[in-house]
């Protein structure tokens, strides 16, 4: 090495690597929320299994959610959780031997209004339902598919729900159904 690569910079040297310095830490945290936004704040979706009575029908519903941000720091930071656009599908197969009674029915997601849609928005604050089964007194159960009603005989069924996000985010839940010929024999098990 050459002599002179071990002598100290002359002063304004000096002061401008200190100036480049202080502007590269100031720029570092200056993108630290980007940077955690990035890694943390993607759509982290949830399935729960609920069922409902309305208007003398009994439905059971799978409640879609994502995940609110739980962490104070990331919080402070100004990290969200970012909105996302699925569609749902499902499946349905008898209990014990597997035979399929419908497999991918596309099925449609209600965003709390009134019309149901194929591809639907999820936020971190509301949820968004899909509900797969419905009965009425004294009437088959039948599948609630985009194409049609499917009836449903009485027994024991696997469900499972496929949800399909932005990114080719697959989640995939399961749960079993017991379907009877009454409507307090419509739960999930």
């Amino acid at each position: 090495m050459p002599e002179w690569f071990f002598q100290d910079p002359p002063a304004p040297w000096l002061w401008l690597g200190i100036f480049i310095g202080i502007a590269g830490f100031v720029l570092a945290v200056m993108a630290l929320p980007s940077v955690f936004q990035m890694m943390f704040g993607k759509p982290d979706l949830f399935v729960e299994f609920k069922s409902a009575e309305l208007e003398e029908v009994k439905v059971l519903q799978c409640l879609i959610s994502n995940r609110p941000i739980n962490s104070r720091m990331l919080r402070w930071l100004g990290v969200s959780r970012q909105s996302t656009h699925l569609t749902a599908s499902i499946s349905i197969y008898e209990r014990g031997t597997k035979k399929p009674i419908r497999e991918h029915a596309k099925l449609l997601i209600n965003q709390g209004g009134e019309k149901s849609v194929e591809i639907g928005e999820i936020t971190s604050a509301w949820p968004v339902v899909v509900a797969p089964f419905s009965q009425k007194p004294g009437a088959p159960v039948y599948l609630n598919d985009d194409f049609d009603l499917l009836q449903i005989s009485p027994g024991y069924y696997t469900v499972e729900l496929a949800l399909i996000g932005e990114n080719r985010q697959i989640v995939l839940a399961e749960s079993g159904v017991r379907i009877g010929a009454k409507m307090n024999e419509l739960y999930w098990t």
